[in-house]
């Protein structure tokens, strides 16, 4: 695929919410010159429709934006793009269980945690998974901005809509609250995750995450679970996902994917009891 030749970004690159990969998804970061800030992201993917994003907060967003968790939330990584690849790039559909279910199942349900700007969940339901993008409600203003910016009415609230955005606070309880309110109750085929693993971040809020893996699992015990993560010093991943080992409703989390020279590794768990 193409980069896009008039791609900007800016000089450090960790500024930008635009994370490359641009042999895989088309970017282009969307840049204030008078006030040197980006406003917004444009990206397609493969034949999908552009989606135009902003990554603005409003005021009211940013008084906590010093907790880290919006500030990431307006940032696409690395660790997303290389998921949406493995999702649907043929050259990775050999023993790719995620890979089947996404082109293969008519209207495959498909469920992001700790969505941020929710670019994977929205790609998925252009390539025609019914999608529920999942965040803290402090964080879902903007994601539901891009929503109606993006997408049409029916598409949102129509009797057959493709995606919408969901409050998931991690626990158990709150899981099996979402399952009921989107009529759900037999889970997702596909959950996934990228980047919500960061201790320096996000503290161990990793724990819940697994707990949270785990519930769904055991609704549905052919859901396939992908945690897409950028490996960085101090990450807790190794916590994480000896975590996920020991969990009573998850039997596998293994390494699928890896990408060296970024740090990118996506491990899949399922349930087989």
């Amino acid at each position: 695929m193409n980069a896009e030749k008039d791609f900007v970004n800016n000089d450090d690159g960790d500024d930008s919410s635009v994370d490359s990969c641009l042999e895989i998804i088309n970017f282009q970061s969307i840049f204030d010159h008078k006030n040197g800030i980006e406003t917004g992201i444009s990206c397609s993917f493969d034949g999908c429709r552009t989606l135009q994003l902003s990554t603005l907060l409003e005021e009211q967003d940013i008084a906590p934006i010093f907790s880290g968790a919006e500030w990431a939330g307006t940032r696409v990584w690395h660790a997303a793009i290389r998921l949406i690849d493995y999702m649907y790039n043929e050259k990775f559909s050999k023993d790719n269980i995620a890979y089947s279910i996404m082109n293969g199942k008519s209207r495959p349900s498909l469920l992001e945690l700790g969505c941020g700007l929710g670019v994977p969940g929205m790609i998925a339901s252009l390539r025609g998974a019914t999608t529920v993008l999942s965040d803290q409600e402090n964080l879902l203003d903007q994601l539901r901005r891009n929503l109606e910016n993006n997408f049409t009415t029916e598409e949102l609230f129509g009797s057959n809509s493709i995606i919408k955005a969901c409050t998931l606070d991690w626990s158990r309880e709150n899981v099996r609250a979402l399952l009921e309110e989107n009529g759900n109750k037999d889970g997702f085929d596909v959950v996934i995750h990228c980047d919500c693993v960061f201790e320096p971040l996000y503290g161990k809020s990793w724990m819940m995450l697994v707990d949270v893996i785990d519930e769904l699992l055991s609704f549905k015990k052919n859901t396939v679970v992908l945690s897409s993560m950028e490996r960085r010093n101090g990450d807790g991943i190794n916590n994480f996902l000896q975590r996920m080992n020991s969990a009573p409703n998850i039997s596998f989390t293994k390494l699928v994917y890896e990408d060296r020279a970024n740090n990118i590794q996506i491990y899949e768990s399922g349930n087989t009891k």
